[in-house]
């Protein structure tokens, strides 16, 4: 019990998070069918989809069905949705759900109007949406979730990574995306060893635009200096790692 209900707090989503899962989820399951054989997609059913699948999910945080006996991620699939708000009785406003709607939209419609990128995207030798990569690193687990990796020729690889949300102080996204290039050359699964071979895209669903981020070895050693420095100051917090929860009491408020 103490197990599954530390996972479904785990699960529990803010509007904001909840939204942007929406548009990666409509995108994997909508948009990229459409890609390996360049065919035109059909944006206005995208569109409808993705927000019946916005209301579904909604309806089912709404009823907490999320706590119901014998549901779980794997039964309800991609209904599947806990949001903060609900699972601690806070009511969100019909205004605030139509402004999610409103925003997913707005972040398709942006995608659908990316015609350069969407061409350079299209027919690629395959697709792999949602790829959990990862590798050790100075005692540590590294992980990595790439939206989607796209097959160019042997070795050389794309990655795409969608943002949903506008920018006010210009892109994060570097360190991130040095990240997979790293994760994929730290990998046997996948050929590459030099990061000019992964074309890196950065996909401002926000405001409509794409960045192609140049990552090189100079890249590997920031990204490398950042998770050492993180490791050591994660291991002084947290000791040998097991988190036990009796040294909680032992840490100041």
């Amino acid at each position: 019990p103490l197990r599954r209900e530390a996972f479904l707090l785990s699960q529990l989503k803010t509007p904001e998070t909840w939204r942007g899962s929406v548009v990666h989820q409509a995108i994997q399951m909508l948009v990229v069918p459409y890609l390996p054989n360049n065919q035109a997609v059909a944006w206005d059913q995208v569109i409808r989809g993705a927000l019946a699948l916005a209301e579904r999910q909604f309806q089912f945080s709404l009823h907490r069905r999320y706590r119901e006996a014998g549901v779980s991620k794997k039964t309800a699939r991609e209904d599947y949705c806990a949001l903060f708000a609900h699972e601690f009785g806070v009511a969100i406003p019909d205004a605030q759900f139509r402004a999610a709607l409103k925003s997913i939209e707005h972040a398709l419609r942006n995608l659908s109007s990316m015609h350069d990128f969407l061409r350079h995207l299209g027919g690629r030798n395959y697709y792999r949406p949602e790829l959990a990569i990862s590798a050790e690193y100075n005692g540590a687990r590294i992980k990595g979730q790439i939206d989607i990796l796209y097959g160019r020729t042997y070795g050389k690889y794309g990655v795409v990574d969608w943002k949903d949300y506008e920018s006010l102080s210009g892109s994060d996204a570097r360190l991130q995306m040095s990240l997979y290039a790293w994760l994929l050359c730290q990998s046997p699964a996948w050929p590459v060893s030099d990061p000019q071979n992964i074309e890196l895209w950065e996909v401002k669903l926000g405001e409509g635009q794409s960045v192609c981020h140049a990552i090189d070895q100079r890249s590997f050693d920031e990204l490398e200096d950042f998770m050492y420095k993180s490791t050591e100051e994660l291991r002084v917090l947290c000791g040998d790692g097991t988190y036990n929860p009796r040294d909680l009491e032992g840490y100041p408020h």
